[in-house]
């Protein structure tokens, strides 16, 4: 049989010709430069997290989606399109249903500029396609080079402090999302000319920032990615990959501290300037002998980068525990705490998202919970029309599998496509992994979608419709609210303000000044430790059915360790730790003049004690003139952080440099059995507003919406402007911001300078515990009792609420 040349014209036209209506590859390219574009934009924009941007997002994706749909009629286009439109349909509709559109936003963004992407990308020409890939490398280079300049410059703009070391974000919300797109940009680089100056330094800067995000999951991901990809491209580019490392680790190994390292940044542009020596292997035995050396290198530098990276440090704040929120008009926000203690309804805010710290945007875990499985099945439904479309026909096509596996990955572990910016970027790769199946003349049936095709997308599209709309109006008539992980059902309403400010507290406790109180609940009672005061107990325990209905009264701790002097036994803390519980407080050392007090520890198996004194003190400051106000956070990864006072004004009337000097508040790890201080102590807090005089003290933290929340007491304990301040921190280790020019708790008329405040958590309530002056008590001693208050918490801080 001959073809003539009429129809070898056809056949090649139909080769590269979207399935469907024929479309103009400068219309397809253009868009295609659109979609760049807005990928640019949205990268710089907070990844698009915002609701104003992510809004422009679904500006731009509707008309590219129609585009799309017109030039893609194969089953696996409009299976894809059906499939996450209507998980994109499901949740503008849940939205709708709690009174609130903008909600939609950026989740339903990211779906629909995901589709929008991948329709447009898969019409391409190979041309085209090259050239997309090019652009995808450039940005993800930018991205790379910006995290890994804020992380040498110590640029909280470009990077995110987390314990006590640097991550590179990028301008990106979170690390984790400026993690996907540095592997994914890797994996396409290496789909391109090796030899070409521009993709080298790509490969050796996308390695780089990708380490500088400091995550695990996405190095995971880069992995399975990698499967997907020739053996020989990664032997050809195993140079700049090794200069990548190398600077990597370097750009890692130096992220502590709390200046740049002008050598570290000279390290990391020499090694990606190395990267473009033209290292070639002429002979097939040197060949494999430098693949098998420079192997065990790549291997060597990732483990140690495995062990270097803390686990989990390239997630939302960096280590702190997710709080699952989205986004609604007005700069509205939605929380749902998977860990710590966050309100469960949306609370307004009026400002940048950017200054919460450890803020991350809506997930899949909250859709799952919300709507059942109906969320999941339909993103299951457009995944799957996307991976059945796959094309593996070149090496740019293979290179963009392993770039949307790892985006896959990536997403699933961390949730990063969720922003519009990484979702575009997903869409773009796997658009670039498939080609619409050819058609014969435009004029004739669309393979799949006419009679006889087999799979119809559009009648299992509209039955995952119908079961959409059927589950979410059993929702609503069952009034279905699950809490977001698996976590135990929340409350449905948020504590409103109290209607007293004046007297926002009740009394649980008086008698013998029982001041620095302490409440732990354990066994199904409730201890409420204080310090001694004129109780004749060392520490002074409390147990109870409920606070204020108190039956019982012991000492905690009836024998004092042999350095400190009776009669000044302060500030208790009790926390379990492992091997049992431990207790700390505040004593007076003996034989030491002037006055210096320093904090003790103790142990027991039960909580009630008694507790054992250690032999000598487990926090002494006498540079600082001792320390006092012990108290343990319990971090999201359970590890122990000990916070305490710095009794810079001790005795005020002796001189010395640092006569009443100010005082700080300082943080460091404590091993699990709560017996060993790890690390080095970091200054988190100090004097900063006039209220607060030269003296903060009596801290204690709660994390809330992502933020570490520090309340404090200012000023001295027995003025009437000592008072409870907050401080918002991005970790347990700072750095801290006050938030607070006037107190949040002051002088009112349940009594003066209410102070030695202590949290209460108790399934979602927090509730602070305080000790306000009774001034006008005609006793011969100022009674101090325990008053309790419930607090609330929106991302601008903690509000004093109703019981």
């Amino acid at each position: 049989m001959t073809i003539t040349g009429e129809e070898r014209t056809r056949v090649a036209a139909v080769s590269v010709t979207p399935a469907g209506p024929s479309v103009s590859p400068a219309t397809a390219a253009a868009l295609a430069a659109v979609l760049m574009g807005v990928l640019a934009a949205t990268l710089v924009r907070h990844g698009g997290f915002y609701p104003v941007d992510a809004f422009g997002v679904v500006i731009v994706a509707v008309p590219l989606i129609v585009a799309g749909m017109a030039w893609n009629h194969d089953r696996h286009a409009v299976a894809a399109a059906v499939g996450l439109g209507g998980l994109a349909g499901w949740w503008l509709a849940r939205a709708l249903m709690e009174r609130r559109p903008g909600a939609f936003l950026p989740f339903g963004a990211s779906l629909l500029i995901f589709v929008a992407s991948y329709l447009v990308v898969r019409s391409l020409v190979h041309r085209d396609r090259t050239r997309v890939a090019m652009a995808i490398v450039t940005i993800s280079t930018a991205v790379a080079v910006t995290g890994v300049v804020g992380v040498l410059g110590r640029w909280s703009a470009l990077a995110q402090p987390t314990r006590g070391s640097w991550a590179a974000s990028t301008t990106i919300t979170y690390p984790a999302a400026a993690a996907v797109v540095c592997a994914v940009g890797l994996l396409m680089a290496l789909t391109l000319d090796l030899h070409t100056a521009l993709v080298r330094v790509a490969v050796c800067l996308g390695l780089a920032g990708l380490l500088a995000t400091r995550s695990h999951w996405d190095l995971l991901a880069l992995g399975c990615g990698a499967l997907f990809l020739p053996a020989g491209r990664w032997f050809k580019a195993a140079w700049p990959l090794a200069m990548g490392a190398t600077a990597g680790l370097v750009v890692v190994a130096t992220s502590t501290g709390p200046g740049s390292a002008v050598w570290a940044s000279l390290a990391a542009a020499a090694a990606a300037a190395a990267s473009l020596a033209p290292v070639r292997l002429r002979h097939r035995r040197g060949a494999h002998r430098a693949a098998a050396v420079l192997g065990v290198l790549a291997a060597a530098a990732l483990v140690v980068a495995a062990v270097v990276l803390p686990v989990g440090s390239g997630h939302a704040s960096g280590g702190q525990s997710q709080t699952l929120a989205w986004s609604s008009s007005g700069d509205a926000w939605r929380s749902s705490a998977v860990t710590g203690v966050g309100p469960p309804r949306t609370s307004t805010v009026r400002g940048p998202v950017a200054t919460y710290p450890g803020l991350v945007p809506d997930s899949y875990l909250t859709v799952a919970a919300e709507g059942g499985g109906v969320g999941i099945l339909l993103l299951l439904v457009g995944g799957a029309a996307v991976a059945a479309g796959v094309r593996r026909r070149n090496l740019l096509a293979s290179g963009a599998a392993a770039a949307t596996v790892a985006f896959a990955v990536s997403g699933f572990v961390d949730f990063a496509w969720q922003l519009p910016a990484v979702a575009l970027l997903g869409g773009c790769v796997a658009g670039l992994t498939t080609a619409p199946a050819a058609t014969g003349p435009p004029s004739g049936p669309t393979p799949g979608v006419g009679r006889g095709g087999g799979f119809r997308p559009v009648g299992v599209g509209a039955l995952c419709v119908l079961v959409a709309v059927a589950v979410v109006a059993v929702q609503v008539g069952a009034g279905s609210r699950v809490k977001a992980g698996g976590a135990s059902p929340a409350p449905t309403v948020e504590p409103a303000p109290t209607t007293q400010p004046d007297r926002p507290g009740h009394t649980i406790l008086t008698g013998a000044d029982p001041t620095d109180p302490y409440m732990i609940k354990a066994g199904g009672r409730y201890l409420l430790y204080t310090s001694e005061g004129t109780s004749f107990l060392n520490v002074p325990l409390w147990i109870g059915t409920r606070p204020g209905k108190w039956q019982k009264l012991v000492d905690a701790l009836p024998t004092l360790p042999p350095w400190a002097h009776g009669g000044s036994t302060w500030a208790p803390d009790v926390q379990r730790v492992a091997g049992g519980w431990a207790l700390y407080f505040t004593s007076l050392v003996q034989g030491v003049a002037p006055d210096m007090r320093c904090i003790g520890s103790a142990f027991s198996r039960s909580p009630r004690g008694p507790f054992v004194p250690t032999a000598h003190p487990i926090i002494c400051q006498v540079g600082h003139r001792g320390s006092i106000d012990p108290r343990v956070f319990v971090e999201s990864g359970h590890r122990l952080v000990m916070l305490w006072k710095s009794e810079d004004n001790a005795n005020p009337g002796v001189p010395g440099p640092d006569q009443n000097g100010p005082t700080g508040i300082y943080a460091q790890f404590l091993r699990a059995d709560g017996r060993t201080l790890l690390g080095q102590p970091v200054k988190i807090l100090a004097p900063s507003e006039p209220w607060e005089g030269t003296i903060v003290e009596a801290p204690d933290m709660v994390e809330a919406w992502g933020t570490y929340w520090l309340f404090f007491s200012g000023n001295w304990f027995n003025q009437p402007a000592y008072g409870i301040g907050v401080a918002a921190c991005q970790s347990p280790f700072g750095p801290c911001t006050d938030t607070s020019p006037a107190p949040l708790l002051g002088s009112n008329l349940q009594g003066e300078g209410p102070g030695e405040a202590s949290l209460f958590t108790e399934g979602s309530a927090v509730s602070l515990l305080y000790n306000p002056f009774k001034g006008n008590d005609p006793g011969p001693a100022i009674p101090r009792p325990v008053d309790m208050t419930r607090l609330g918490f929106t991302p601008q801080g903690p509000y004093l609420a109703s019981p």
